[in-house]
């Protein structure tokens, strides 16, 4: 029973990520972005200060890939960039009024699926799904170094 209880809870994961990769596509299709463009516009809404470097660990992105995300979204003048005033080796991105309204709508979409299930629930979901990568990135690295 706990195996096919296991296989099931995978096998959704796998539906709900193949879900919303085609949604993302699709999104980015309509605004004529790429994922990558759209992804690093949705990670720009939280208000927070967004360095280069932060970005490419949170969008799990190579600097080159960024700076290529980022280069094709300020050609668009979706974004700007400056360098950060407190350490001028940093670069900071922010959004520009046509890319916050790209990220709101695009947010605004997934938003109204969530937002149909009360809160709680929302928050037990995102728990566990934040203790299931957790658990198999630790699985995964304990695999790795037994192999090295």
């Amino acid at each position: 029973m706990r195996q096919s209880l296991s296989s099931e809870f995978f096998s959704l994961i796998e539906r709900l990520s193949d879900t919303l990769s085609r949604e993302d596509a699709r999104l980015a299709g309509r605004f004529e972005l790429t994922r990558g463009e759209l992804r690093c516009l949705r990670a720009l809404l939280n208000g927070e200060q967004h360095l280069v470097g932060r970005l490419t660990k949170e969008l799990e992105m190579n600097a080159s890939q960024l700076s290529r995300v980022l280069d094709r979204l300020e050609d668009r003048d979706l974004i700007a960039r400056s360098l950060d005033k407190k350490d001028r080796r940093n670069v900071d991105v922010v959004l520009r009024d046509q890319g916050l309204a790209l990220a709101k709508e695009s947010e605004e979409i997934f938003d109204s699926v969530i937002g149909s299930l009360d809160t709680e629930r929302i928050e037990e979901s995102v728990n566990l799904l934040k203790s299931v990568i957790q658990m198999i990135e630790e699985k995964t690295n304990v695999l790795q170094k037994s192999r090295s």
